[in-house]
C-alpha cells in the first residue's frame, strides 16, 4: 500500500471514531507505517498484513491508540507500555500526547531493536527495556514511576494488575485494551485500583478499560 491510501483510510477511520488528526500527526503515524511494514518483512512485528492493510488493520494500529490518547491525563510526563511488541498501542499513543515520554518493555530483543529505531526516526522521547515486566518490579527508578501505564498485549489478571500497578504514581492510570470487559472480581481485595472509565472501541467485542490509582 503506498502512503496516499494509507493516508485515506487512516483519515477515513479517524473520522469514524470521531477524530480530529493534525497533520503533523498524520505525517508522524504515516512514517511510523511505513518502517512498520518495512521492518515487518523481516522480522515478524504484527500478523497484520501490512501490504493490503484493511480499515480493521488501521483500526487495532493506530485508531485504538489515539482513542486511548484522549483517557491520557492532561500534563501526563511519563508512560509506561507493557508487552510493546510492534510498537502499537505505544508509539501512535505518545505521538499524540507529545508532551510525554514512553518507556516500552518487551522481551524479544529483536522487537526492541526495532522499538528503538522507530523511536530514533520518529523523534518519539523512549526508552526501551527488553526484559519481562515481572524482572522490573524490584527496579526502584521504577517504583510509581509513571503517570500512565498501557497494556494490549498482556492478560493482566487481578495478580497482575496487583504486580504492575507499582509502576504507576498514586493517582495515575492504568489503560487497557481488553477483548471483553474487566470483571470487578479481578481487582484484588483491597487493591488501590478502582475502574474509572471503559469505552467500546471500533472493532467489534474490544473495549478500553481505564483504572484509576488511588491518590
Amino acid at each position: 500500500m503506498s502512503t496516499a491510501p494509507f493516508a485515506e483510510l487512516l483519515a477515513q477511520r479517524a473520522q469514524q471514531a470521531s477524530l480530529i488528526l493534525a497533520p503533523p500527526l498524520t505525517s508522524a503515524l504515516e512514517a511510523y507505517f511505513q518502517l512498520l511494514r518495512r521492518w515487518n518483512r523481516k522480522i515478524n512485528l504484527t500478523g497484520l498484513d501490512l501490504d493490503a492493510v484493511t480499515g480493521e488493520g488501521v483500526d487495532r494500529l493506530f485508531i485504538e491508540p489515539l482513542v486511548a490518547a484522549r483517557h491520557v491525563t492532561p500534563g501526563t510526563a511519563r508512560i509506561i507500555d507493557l508487552g510493546s511488541g510492534g510498537g502499537s498501542p505505544a508509539i501512535p499513543l505518545t505521538l499524540a500526547v507529545p508532551s510525554a515520554s514512553v518507556t516500552m518493555v518487551e522481551s524479544r530483543s529483536k522487537k526492541s531493536v526495532f522499538l528503538l529505531e522507530a523511536a530514533r526516526e520518529l523523534s518519539v522521547a523512549a526508552r526501551v527495556l527488553t526484559a519481562r515486566y515481572e524482572d522490573l518490579l524490584d527496579r526502584s527508578d521504577l517504583l510509581e514511576a509513571f503517570d500512565t501505564l498501557t497494556s494490549r498485549a498482556l492478560r493482566l489478571g487481578s495478580h497482575e494488575l496487583a504486580l504492575v500497578q507499582t509502576f504507576v504514581r498514586p493517582g495515575g492510570r492504568l489503560i487497557l485494551f481488553r477483548s471483553t470487559g474487566l470483571q470487578e472480581q479481578e481487582l484484588a481485595v483491597n487493591s488501590p485500583l478502582a475502574r474509572f472509565f471503559t469505552q467500546p472501541l471500533p472493532r467489534v467485542d474490544t473495549e478500553l478499560v481505564i483504572l484509576q490509582k488511588e491518590a
